[in-house]
């Protein structure tokens, strides 16, 4: 994939709004109740526990410094209220930004160039905004720099992610009694990275079950996880 597919794609610059980070919305459905549900957004699979935690803590970060709060549909997070001070505020949202930056860096093998410049520039471009009272606070909780910088290691770590379970498949195919500890997130702690159907589907994946009785009550299975109902 080159630099501007990942710049555009991985940034969320094909979206008209970004997600929040830590959550993300399914159907509920079966034969007693269709609703969404937010549910924990999933880590991709296949990732060292060094790579899993840091991603774990920055999806945190990213939700906490920009889409913490609702307000009748519009999220917007801390930095956003601490960037309304002014000369400190910028500053000071500049330093949390670079906070997930620094903690991006410590994933196995280091960051690619290319990621790291997409965050240097989603990092500069909410800066240089900020210093602009009124519009610029309104265009910081739009980007949501944190938000997109989340996404951007979120893919990358999938690709990753992805091609070290092909290649531990291949290495099983061959030899059998190869480490299976080597995928190091075992599947029962986090589901593989792949769309979710339903909020089923999900608490299925989140206890390593094929399949879940379509009679069950999903009000109590979704009991095993963090949820809120949307409708």
């Amino acid at each position: 994939m080159s630099f501007l597919q990942k710049f555009y794609y991985d940034n969320q610059f094909n979206n008209l709004w970004i997600d929040d980070p830590f959550h993300e919305t399914v159907l509920l459905e079966n034969e007693m109740i269709t609703v969404y549900v937010e549910l924990p957004r999933r880590i991709p699979g296949g990732l060292s526990h060094n790579d899993f935690k840091i991603l774990s803590d920055i999806r945190v970060k990213a939700h906490n410094f920009d889409c913490y709060f609702n307000v009748l549909g519009f999220s917007f997070g801390f930095s956003h209220i601490i960037g309304l001070i002014p000369f400190v505020g910028p500053i000071v949202d500049l330093y949390l930004s670079l906070l997930i930056l620094w903690k991006a860096k410590n994933v196995d093998n280091n960051l690619p160039y290319d990621v790291y410049f997409i965050f240097l520039i989603n990092i500069l471009v909410n800066f240089v905004f900020s210093f602009f009272p009124i519009i610029g606070d309104i265009i910081s909780t739009i980007y949501k720099p944190n938000a997109r910088n989340f996404y951007v290691l979120n893919r990358h770590l999938a690709r990753i992610g992805r091609r070290k379970s092909i290649t531990l498949e291949r290495r099983q195919s061959v030899d059998d009694t190869a480490d299976e500890t080597e995928t190091l997130v075992n599947v029962e702690d986090e589901p593989v990275d792949k769309p979710i159907d339903t909020a089923l589907t999900y608490i299925s994946e989140i206890h390593n079950r094929k399949s879940i009785a379509s009679d069950a009550n999903p009000v109590e299975l979704l009991k095993s996880v963090d949820y809120k109902f949307i409708n």
